[in-house]
């Protein structure tokens, strides 16, 4: 979506890995790498993306403090993972491409969505 500017402010509490909260201080977007980075900026700009975060005015009014802190713990260890040195945005927003494509065997594709919470969600997360 040409012009999208995904709003980075705002912070999302971290979570163990077994789901439970973790008193520390919580994400702010600055924390995350640049792979990390570019990969959730093409997230929200994907065309499925904004379909998914659409409000009735075609609008997308969610970004970076909108995400369930589990969805963003899974998105950092799946961007973890795959990451080659030097991590950098443009190779965090090819992931994210491959991802959707089907073209990463050990990463299928992922759908977002909304939870009755109003946070971001993989669609199989929901709450």
């Amino acid at each position: 979506m040409s012009g999208f500017q995904l709003d980075t402010s705002g912070e999302v509490p971290r979570v163990a890995p077994n789901g439970d909260p973790v008193i520390v201080a919580p994400y702010v977007w600055p924390d995350l790498d640049p792979f990390t980075q570019g990969y959730v900026e093409a997230m929200f700009a994907d065309d499925a993306t904004q379909d998914a975060l659409m409000d009735e005015h075609g609008q997308v009014h969610h970004g970076f403090s909108d995400f369930a802190p589990e969805t963003l713990a899974r998105i950092i260890a799946d961007c973890e993972r795959a990451a080659s040195e030097p991590p950098s945005p443009l190779l965090g927003r090819q992931f994210w491409e491959q991802r959707q494509r089907a073209m990463r065997a050990d990463h299928p594709p992922l759908a977002l969505t909304l939870g009755e919470d109003g946070k971001v969600r993989f669609a199989e997360e929901q709450s």
